[in-house]
């Protein structure tokens, strides 16, 4: 077999383009039976609701939903699925659908080691590796990597490889070495497409391996990796669409399709060439606002890399006034207590379903609770109202809010007075009461001074102002979920639909229980459109 794969390697590396055969060595991923894991899934099974997450970040026989995915994820791995624990690591390393959280990401990775996967042994060495949430480290990156693969890991081998492309814990590069290992990740399955990547990127790029670039075999590999769930393959394809190389006509509608696909599963390569071609007009109708959300996005994932930080502060910097920032996504249904004067887009309804410590007048105040980890149950002066993450409207005076998850308690006595509140419980500690130090909430009505501006804007048909005002609004509160709701609104009737339904579904995610059918159905009309 690894014969067979090495000749196979050379003669596509070195035959000519017009020699070279399309796919026919990479099968397709077959579409697993989602009627089946659904019915699984609504039984409350486990491994079920982790293959159709996967399905459903993967887009294998469903469309693609990074908060349906997230939603099933967090299901399974409340149960103690190994996989789904990993999964939804990956979602707070990338900040999919929930705020980029390196430190949740580790812990979920190592609880999901603990229960056995060594895939998540493999992801805890790619941390170590980058540095995300810990101290870089290639040696222990490598040991890692090293390990998971000597147990099995498909991704552990691809991993090995790719420190071996850079020299990253060995004593320097190899790049016949590290095509052994992509190799081996290959027949062990590739889950997530690294290995496949890796191929594609040694035709791409000639990568020490051979001069030659081979961008139509590169092509080939970067779409199998994409298809397995790699983030980075979608820049190289969608930089081959741009330019009309490797073999397809250059098309820039295609390649900000690719550009989207790998700022969704945050590639922070592809959000900074996609705001590059939203300021630009290429391949999309010129918006400044769209250009400052991926700028913004790719800045939050840009820790640790300070030239590419210098970078994405540049380009945000260069748009000035024409896209006020702040970015998230936005909102759409607003209650009117919250839109001042203006007329109010359509209402959630905000009074109904709520619990009776949870008031809706509009004498109340929000509170945004969540926790770490998330998933807590969450107790107002003894009444159970949810769990973390939530948004609640609270009566104004004196409560006790008790966050409490596995023998882990934190607990506090609030005054509550008008504005917005930030509740953060930590519960990683020991089994004792724990109290919690709370972020400074915002200036009271700020945030509806704001969403009211948006909305009056919206109605007298200014929307660049429309847009400026969601831009601020969501940079003044990234997680409440009114000013992605209000984005995807605009998004919407401006005919952006695939930039809607991206707004709409991080609205989906944050939204309080009441609001979740109506921006569902909203989003079923959005998805009806885009399949027609």
């Amino acid at each position: 077999m690894q014969k067979h794969f090495i000749l196979f390697l050379a003669m596509v590396v070195l035959l000519p383009v017009a020699k070279l055969a399309a796919d026919s060595a990479l099968p397709a991923t077959p579409a697993p039976n989602i009627s089946a894991l659904r019915a699984q899934a609504d039984a409350n099974n486990a491994a079920a609701q982790n293959d159709l997450g996967e399905a459903y970040e993967k887009g294998l026989g469903v469309e693609t939903s990074y908060v349906e995915a997230f939603r099933l994820y967090r299901k399974a791995a409340a149960q103690g699925n190994a996989k789904a624990e990993a999964n939804l690591g990956t979602f707070y390393e990338r900040g999919l659908v929930i705020a980029l959280n390196y430190p949740e990401a580790m812990r979920l990775y190592k609880l999901s080691a603990a229960h056995g996967n060594v895939e998540a042994k493999a992801r805890m060495g790619r941390m170590y590796e980058y540095g995300r949430g810990v101290t870089q480290d290639f040696a222990q990156a490598m040991r890692l990597c090293s390990e998971a693969s000597e147990q099995g890991s498909s991704l552990g081998s691809a991993c090995v490889g790719w420190m071996y492309t850079k020299g990253h814990g060995v004593d320097k590069a190899d790049y016949k070495e590290a095509m052994q290992w992509f190799q081996k990740a290959i027949e062990r399955g590739d889950s997530w497409g690294l290995g496949s990547a890796g191929i594609a990127n040694t035709f791409l790029t000639g990568w020490g391996v051979n001069e030659n670039v081979n961008r139509r075999g590169g092509l080939t590999w970067a779409t199998k990796a994409a298809e397995l769930g790699d983030s980075t393959s979608p820049v190289w394809i969608a930089r081959l669409y741009l330019k009309g190389k490797g073999g397809v006509s250059k098309d820039e509608k295609e390649g900000v399709r690719w550009l989207k696909k790998a700022a969704e599963r945050g590639d922070v390569e592809g959000q900074l060439l996609l705001g590059q071609l939203y300021e630009a007009g290429t391949g999309v109708e010129r918006d400044y606002a769209a250009s400052a959300r991926w700028y913004k996005a790719a800045l939050s994932r840009a820790d640790g890399e300070p030239a590419l930080r210098k970078e994405v502060t540049g380009k945000i910097e260069s748009l000035g006034g024409r896209a006020n920032l702040g970015v998230g996504l936005d909102p759409l249904f607003v209650p009117a207590e919250q839109a001042s004067a203006a007329q109010p887009l359509p209402s959630a309804n905000p009074g109904q379903g709520t619990n009776p410590v949870a008031g809706a007048n509009a004498g109340g105040a929000k509170a945004h609770i969540v926790s770490t980890p998330d998933g807590a149950e969450i107790t107002v002066d003894g009444k159970f109202i949810g769990s973390t993450p939530s948004d609640v409207t609270l009566s104004l005076g004196e409560h006790q809010i008790k966050v409490s998850l596995g023998g882990h308690e934190w607990s506090r006595s609030m005054l509550i007075t008008p504005g917005i509140i930030n509740i953060r419980a930590d519960l990683g500690g020991s089994a004792q009461p724990v109290q919690a130090s709370l972020p400074q909430a915002p200036p009271p009505d700020a945030y509806n001074t704001l969403l009211g501006a948006a909305v009056a804007h919206w109605n007298n048909k200014q929307v660049s102002e429309a847009q400026q005002d969601v831009a601020r609004l969501i940079g003044s509160d990234p997680n409440r979920w009114e000013g992605y709701a209000i984005a995807g609104k605009i998004e919407q009737a401006l005919g952006k639909l695939p930039e809607a339904k991206l707004a709409y579904e991080q609205a989906m995610a944050l939204a309080p229980a009441e609001a979740k059918g109506t921006i569902a159905n909203v989003l079923q009309q959005i998805n009806a459109k885009l399949a027609q």
